[in-house]
């Protein structure tokens, strides 16, 4: 089972992913775009340039802060709220 959130950082010019699981977290070395593109169809949106999650995983959604189980939150960017409230509209 994936986790509810996957991080992007930069590290020495390359994009590094963190990716959360329940075993951990994990460096991976996917852009979190080809992330989105896979993980779309199982419930995954971008929610910020720096954040994909796991809808199932929202609890709640506060001024544009998602509250998920295990105690993250996550910011909403502006630039990706439409798509996000619109992608909840469909679940």
């Amino acid at each position: 089972e994936i986790d509810a959130l996957i991080t992007a950082n930069l590290a020495a010019g390359w994009a590094l992913d963190r990716l959360h699981t329940p075993s951990g977290a994990h460096l991976v070395r996917i852009p979190i775009s080809r992330l989105e593109e896979h993980w779309r169809p199982v419930g995954f949106v971008r929610v910020h340039r720096s954040y994909l999650l796991n809808t199932q995983h929202i609890e709640s959604i506060e001024d544009n802060t998602a509250n998920l189980r295990g105690g993250h939150f996550v910011p909403i960017g502006k630039s990706y709220q439409d798509g996000f409230y619109k992608s909840l509209q469909r679940i």
